[in-house]
């Protein structure tokens, strides 16, 4: 289970119904299928089907980042089409991210905020581009 900070899951996945599947596709176009669950209880979001599957095949570990992309486009029709993109960049070491960790100040092109879940800094997005969230798998 991935669980999704609720900031997120409300500006990104508002439209979908909860326990619904979503399709992700990643870098390689493979086609990902997560549960999006929202749990009354605990009032939390969170990817539950499929996520293991993807963690055990990108063989993911600490320190690995999560990229979510949210690609917006308008069919023939001008219909609204989102596609959602999931990838992994292994061993963050090099990314603007990876810089930032462990220091006060961020020297990039990119204005970069922290994502907090239960106030522990879990990664951060991309204020800039604003669709683009990363995600730093901490174990």
């Amino acid at each position: 289970m991935f669980v999704i900070p609720r900031r997120f899951a409300l500006k990104y996945f508002s439209h979908i119904q909860h326990n619904e599947e979503i399709d992700f596709y990643d870098s390689s176009r493979n086609s990902w299928k997560f549960r999006f669950f929202y749990c009354q209880s605990s009032k939390k979001f969170s990817f539950t089907k499929g996520w293991h599957k993807f963690v055990k095949a990108k063989s993911l570990s600490a320190r690995d980042t999560i990229v979510f992309n949210l690609c917006e486009s308008k069919n023939g029709t001008n219909e609204k089409c989102n596609t959602f993109v999931i990838d992994v960049v292994k061993n963050v070491e090099g990314l603007p991210m990876d810089l930032a960790l462990n220091h006060d100040v961020v020297d990039v092109d990119v204005a970069l905020t922290p994502v907090l879940l239960f106030g522990k800094q879990i990664g951060w997005t991309k204020t800039k581009r604003g669709n683009e969230v990363l995600i730093n798998v901490r174990r």
